[in-house]
């Protein structure tokens, strides 16, 4: 019995070190993520954040997200055509800079704030640069 109780606790204390799933990224932003409380956006670093997200296989199909201030999003594209973004997007009025460079390995072609979509809704954001 004592070994099943201190199973569970290790298991409890690993989780948030990115065991079954990698939740870490749900740490970064604010919200549940559903379409009443989305995951609220409102920097650089939580835009580059979702971006490397995306990058290693979360696709967030079912998801939503929301941007709570205008971002720089410094050249980093969120979604690539191998892993492309599928979640829900709202922009909220507010703008997404977009300059090329900033890191993107496709510096010369990225146009936009978002690399690839599949699935994807974007709606209601502005962009410039």
């Amino acid at each position: 019995m004592k070994r099943i109780k201190y199973f569970a606790a290790l298991a409890v204390f690993l989780l948030p070190l990115g065991g079954w799933g990698g939740l870490t990224w749900a740490q970064t932003f604010l919200g549940n993520g559903n379409s009443t409380d989305p995951y609220l956006l409102k920097s650089s670093n939580e835009w580059e954040a979702l971006a490397k997200q995306v990058a290693e296989g979360k696709n967030f199909q079912n998801q939503f997200f929301r941007l709570s201030a205008d971002i720089d999003t410094k050249g980093i594209q969120v979604g690539s055509m191998e892993r492309p973004f599928c979640g829900t997007f709202d922009g909220n009025n507010h703008t997404l800079t977009f300059n090329k460079g900033g890191g993107n390995e496709y510096a010369d072609e990225a146009c936009a704030p978002f690399g690839c979509l599949r699935g994807a809704i974007v709606r209601h954001v502005k962009t410039t640069g």
